[in-house]
Formats: structure tokens, C-alpha cells, sequence
């Protein structure tokens, strides 16, 4: 029995599986927003050459309580749909901190990655989640089961933001010293979505996006401004977070 949760490293929903971009380095736990889809990307060792089946649930602990089966509907810890890969989607060797040889993993976005058989070999499997209901400062471990080591064990810290901070989040208007909307613009927003934070978030990137239109594309100093291409980032957006939020909502008048 020679399994071992060798490395992990986290990330935001913003990259593609098998991007070698992360948000955090290596081995090392982080705080993470409640309500806000992310990632975590396993590393798995068989390391005495006898076959080994790694079955690839994975499951979480609050506050050092019980572990369980991370699950859509487990809640606390919650599988999520990425903007970014599909479930099962294969994974490449991005964390490469094993010298064994390597045999491809999948990613997920149900709490459970496809079994994989190792001998003498490691995989890499990803994860789609969200912390949901978890109070500031409660602390999250997470773990794939049928390890017999657990070398390293991600740490996760609990925040919870403000609902206007958290449309400001998933639209990217966070700098306080360039807000591009007002925080009535914000309110007005969650207004017609008082209970969807995505469909309040899309709302405030088409109007990011139109406040954009109204620009123009200009050069200076041999520099292009094309305005055009930050209106349709913006509208790319927004008909993503309308597809996390769901279309068969209309807005409250």
C-alpha cells in the first residue's frame, strides 16, 4: 500500500487544466473566498512498484471535524463547473515534483476523478470547487481518498465577502483607486439578482461594457487603444457568468 499525496497547488478558475499558471505556490494553503469557484491539482505517487489502483474521490474536513465525500451537493466543500475544462478532461504533468514516470489523470468537476492504475508511476488530478455556508476563518483540508501517505494536505482558510465585493471579484473591478463602477452601479445590479451573485455580476459587466462602448480607439506615442476589444472581453464576460447563474432567471423590476 504505497499511495502517497505527494504535492498539490491552487488556482483560481481562470486557466485552462493543463496551464502551468497557478495562484499559489507549491505545498502551500491559502485563504479562499466562499461562494467562488477554484481549483486544486493533486499529485499522486505509487513509489514501491506494486499496481495500485487510485480511485480519485476526493474528500474534505471543517475544522478538523470528519471527513466526507466531496460531492454537487455535499456542501461546505461543493463540486463546481469550470469555465475552463470539462469533467474527465485528461491532465499532462504541470506540478512535476515527482521523478517517477507519469500517466495521464483527469480533471473534475463532480468531486471525483477517474480511477487511475499506477505502478511505479504518479498522476495528476484537478479539481473544480467552491466553499459554501463556511463562517470567516474556518479552516478547510482536502485529500484524495485511497492515499496511505498524505506528504501534503491543503490548508484552506474561509473568507466571506460582502455581496458587492464579491460582483466586484468575478468582474475584475477591485482597484479602489480605478473602479470603474460606483458602488450604487453595484447595488443596482444585485437589486435584480437579490439572490444570484452571477447574474448580478453579469449585469455589471455589460455595463462595464457599455461604458466602454461609448469610448473610442485612439494611438499615442506609437501605442494602440482599442476599446472595441475591451467591450467584447467584457460581453464575453457576461454571457459566461448568465451561463453559471442559469438562464432561467429574469430580473426582478
Amino acid at each position: 500500500m504505497t499511495l502517497v499525496q505527494s504535492h498539490y497547488k491552487g488556482r483560481g478558475d481562470s486557466q485552462s487544466l493543463n496551464s502551468g499558471a497557478f495562484d499559489h505556490p507549491v505545498d502551500t494553503g491559502w485563504t479562499q473566498v466562499v461562494g467562488q469557484t477554484f481549483r486544486v491539482r493533486f499529485e499522486i505517487d505509487e513509489t514501491a512498484g506494486t499496481p495500485e489502483t487510485f480511485g480519485g474521490q476526493l474528500e474534505a474536513r471543517l475544522n478538523a471535524g470528519s471527513w466526507f465525500d466531496v460531492t454537487g451537493t455535499s456542501g461546505t466543500v461543493t463540486a463546481a463547473l469550470s469555465d475552463h475544462f470539462l469533467d474527465s478532461g485528461a491532465t499532462i504533468d504541470v506540478i512535476q515534483g515527482s521523478a517517477l514516470a507519469f500517466t495521464s489523470g483527469t480533471g473534475s468537476t463532480s468531486g471525483a476523478a477517474n480511477s487511475v492504475a499506477l505502478n511505479d508511476q504518479h498522476t495528476e488530478v484537478e479539481y473544480a470547487l467552491r466553499l459554501t455556508g463556511v463562517s470567516n476563518g474556518g479552516t478547510i483540508n482536502l485529500r484524495v481518498a485511497d492515499a496511505d501517505t498524505y506528504a501534503n494536505t491543503p490548508a484552506l482558510v474561509a473568507l466571506n465577502l460582502s455581496d458587492r465585493d464579491r460582483v466586484r471579484q468575478k468582474v475584475g473591478d477591485t482597484d479602489d483607486a480605478t473602479l470603474i463602477l460606483t458602488d450604487a452601479e453595484i447595488d443596482t445590479c444585485l437589486a435584480a439578482w437579490p439572490s444570484n451573485i452571477d447574474l448580478a455580476a453579469a449585469d455589471a459587466a455589460e455595463a462595464i461594457a457599455a461604458k466602454y462602448s461609448r469610448d473610442f480607439n485612439f494611438s499615442t506615442d506609437g501605442q494602440q487603444f482599442n476599446r472595441r476589444e475591451r467591450v467584447l472581453q467584457y460581453m464575453d464576460l457576461a454571457a459566461r457568468l448568465r451561463r453559471r447563474g442559469g438562464t432561467f432567471e429574469w430580473p426582478r423590476t
